[in-house]
């Protein structure tokens, strides 16, 4: 009873793991998407008023494409020292790790498969 609810809790945890993972795609995707098209027409709309050329068009996708990048890198950045920071937290509390003896042939003609 007690190792299938723990099978249950694992698979649970790893949806949940796989929801937000995809959430968090999405919501980057539409942001780079939406954030220089939102900036180039707002551009569009000022060079209409202005009546330029499509100087601010081009300044406000351009604006949006690098901000959002740049914003996605630092994001990307931090997520990664962080979890590097986690990670060698746990190597730390863990201690060092048993080697695993090394395979004989007689382990590894035991461990294929009979004919």
């Amino acid at each position: 009873m007690g190792q299938s609810r723990m099978v249950r809790d694992v698979r649970e945890r790893s949806r949940g793991e796989v929801n937000r993972g995809l959430d968090d795609g999405l919501s980057k995707a539409f942001e780079l998407a939406l954030t220089p098209a939102i900036l180039g027409a707002l551009g569009w709309l000022l060079d209409q008023r202005l009546e330029l050329t499509p100087l601010f068009t081009l300044v406000g996708f351009l604006l949006g494409v690098v901000g959002t990048s740049a914003s996605l890198w630092y994001r990307y950045d931090a997520s990664m020292k962080e979890q590097e920071t986690v990670a060698a937290q746990a190597r730390a509390t863990r201690g060092p790790r048993r080697r695993r003896p090394d395979l004989t042939s007689a382990d590894v003609t035991a461990l294929e498969p009979a004919s």
